[in-house]
């Protein structure tokens, strides 16, 4: 198995030739592994524009299989869900791949808890319904809508004046890159720029803000506003299918905006039938385990109201992913009412283009819709 040694300085202090050297060695690699066919080394490539088939010929290998990247690798929704549930398997990244600081939130930090987020949902539908007003009938539903409106409910979290709501939305962008840097290596200016911006946002809020701050900005913002997105591009691709609630959940377990979970066995362990070792990492894929056959019933198809919908693992993942996942499901729920109520009839007015370099987080960089 080909790897390359793991990075000896932490990111933020290698010099500029160490790090990229690295950066670019692990993104060569990777390519490298997928070219020679490993479906995980293309997912994190990013080299498809649909992920379905790589999660189903994963399946396709096995409950637990080991990629040439040397992740052990899942698609199973009953091997997701135990390795989730198994502190033996610590939230962690593969020290070879692992470039950006990882999202580690002890359970102990203070939560966005479901009756703050319920005091937040007039505030939410006030940005949504603001943001839809001035935007003309055609407007891109990522730029124009999804993505300002997860920022500005984040900076009213934060209690973020309004003369700092540029600098911090700018934070948010260049630190929405963090989740797929774990595990899939960036360009050296954009890792530069999130460790800049980490930087930014921490000295600029007060001390007991500054985890959460870091925990919105890296991880709560970007799966609100790619949610919001990709449930109303999926409402809009079924247009049976009715707008409410539920499509929030379908959305969840169809294509949740949080691709992969990953993991460390903190020490030997017996998984799938296969003997791991303390340290193998493990690559829980928590889309493809949305649509195993095993548990869904037409697992492939967009289905609002499904009786099964709740077995999904989508922000089931960490306290990184669960201490703003209501948060997440509220916020994505006021802005698809919001958009119903106020832009009846929307409907697509280009291609939808996607993100890439983004094995972990599942995003959309345009879609442009008019009513």
């Amino acid at each position: 198995m080909l790897t390359q040694p793991p990075l000896t300085t932490a990111p933020e202090q290698a010099p500029d030739h160490v790090l990229g050297a690295h950066l670019q060695q692990s993104r060569g690699l990777q390519w490298l592994h997928a070219a020679n066919g490993d479906p995980h080394a293309r997912l994190l490539c990013g080299l498809d524009d649909s992920a379905d088939e790589l999660h189903r010929e994963i399946r396709d290998r096995g409950p637990l299989w080991r990629s040439l990247t040397g992740s052990w690798v899942t698609a199973s929704h009953a091997v997701a869900a135990e390795v989730l549930a198994d502190p033996v398997f610590e939230q962690g990244v593969d020290p070879v791949q692992h470039v950006l600081p990882a999202m580690s939130f002890d359970p102990g930090e203070p939560r966005l808890a479901p009756d703050a987020v319920h005091a937040l949902l007039p505030r939410a539908r006030q940005v949504c319904d603001a943001l839809l007003g001035p935007v003309g009938a055609e407007f891109d539903l990522i730029t124009d809508f999804a993505t300002p409106a997860a920022t500005a409910v984040a900076a009213a979290v934060l209690g973020i004046p309004d003369d700092r709501h540029d600098a911090f939305a700018r934070c948010c962008r260049d630190l929405a890159v963090v989740p797929d840097g774990v595990l899939t290596a960036q360009p050296l200016d954009v890792v530069r720029r999130a460790q800049r911006a980490s930087a930014e946002l921490a000295g600029t809020l007060a001390e007991g803000d500054r985890r959460l701050g870091l925990l919105l900005a890296t991880v709560t913002v970007p799966l609100m506003a790619n949610l919001t997105a990709q449930c109303v591009v999926s409402l809009l691709q079924h247009p049976d299918q009715a707008w409410g609630d539920d499509a929030v959940e379908e959305t969840l377990r169809h294509r949740p905006p949080w691709r992969i979970e990953s993991r460390v066995a903190g020490r030997d362990v017996t998984l799938a039938g296969r003997d791991l070792p303390a340290g193998a990492h493990v690559a829980v894929l928590l889309a493809a385990a949305g649509r195993d056959p095993a548990v869904f019933t037409e697992p492939d198809s967009f289905l609002v109201g499904r009786p099964d919908v709740d077995r999904h693992l989508a922000l089931t993942g960490g306290a990184h992913l669960t201490a703003g996942a209501h948060l997440v499901r509220a916020h994505a729920r006021t802005a698809v009412a919001s958009l119903r109520d106020r832009r009846p009839g929307l409907r697509f007015a280009g291609p939808v283009r996607r993100t890439r370099r983004t094995g972990v987080t599942d995003g959309l960089v345009s879609a442009p819709v008019r009513t």
